[in-house]
């Protein structure tokens, strides 16, 4: 299982991937809350991060739901976002993803 953060105008050729859109602007399960919030965008992600681990605490959320879907999928992942190559909360996400797959050996 291969998981990558990748730009949406990069997606063309990845045919071995399923495609996972994290932009909040499509009020994505995975999309950051915080995209709209004036700060800088390290200080988005680091909100971003904060946020999901509380989600991934909450039996009942669905972003905990989404997250153990995709870690027992065994599929390559492609984190869709309009920020990669830029720092991206699609990078916390593949942090949590792969942190996930490795504590329950999915």
């Amino acid at each position: 299982m291969d998981i990558i953060v990748v730009n949406r105008k990069k997606v063309f050729g990845l045919r071995d991937y399923f495609m996972i859109d994290i932009m909040q602007s499509n009020k994505a399960i995975l999309g950051n809350p915080f995209y709209k919030d004036h700060v800088s965008r390290d200080e988005r992600i680091k909100r971003f991060r904060t946020y999901l681990w509380a989600e991934l605490k909450k039996m009942d959320s669905l972003v905990r739901l989404e997250l153990y879907s995709l870690a027992q999928s065994k599929k390559n992942l492609a984190l869709v976002c309009c920020c990669s190559p830029e720092p991206c909360h699609g990078d916390v996400v593949k942090s949590c993803l792969e942190w996930l797959i490795k504590k329950h050996k999915f």
